[in-house]
């Protein structure tokens, strides 16, 4: 399978610890369903609005469980888009980083043909905000 043209090795589950809201850093478990991992994407892509109800707030947004509802992941912005907040200590440095020393803003955007989009049950024009 491709997306837009970049080779998909797998599809999967994937579950990430992350954190609540900038408020509340306790860790919470957030699954991933129909994950594409993509070898040659310069970054991860994650659809906010597919996963759950979403709050921005300009520096940060919040996926909630539900209207009004907990935090279950945030976002800070990061190279022009959001960047998830994963919980415990950051270990490494992303590529992206050096990019955005440069003052360049980015993003990323797959789209599926009808037949991709069946295998993973997605729409077929999808932009994925990275967090």
């Amino acid at each position: 399978m491709t997306a837009g043209g970049a080779r998909v090795i797998v599809i999967g589950t994937v579950e990430l610890e992350v954190e609540r809201s900038p408020t509340d850093p306790s860790a919470h478990t957030t699954t991933l369903e129909n994950v594409l991992h993509i070898l040659d994407a310069i970054c991860n892509g994650f659809s906010s609005p597919a996963s759950r109800c979403c709050q921005s707030f300009g520096e940060f947004t919040i996926g909630v469980d539900r209207p009004g509802g907990l935090g279950v992941w945030y976002g800070k912005r990061f190279v022009g888009v959001w960047r998830l907040v994963l919980a415990g200590k950051r270990q490494g440095k992303s590529v992206l980083e050096e990019i955005e020393d440069e003052g360049v803003r980015f993003s990323l955007s797959i789209y599926l043909t009808e037949e991709e989009s069946g295998i993973i049950g997605a729409p077929s024009a999808t932009t994925y905000p990275t967090l």
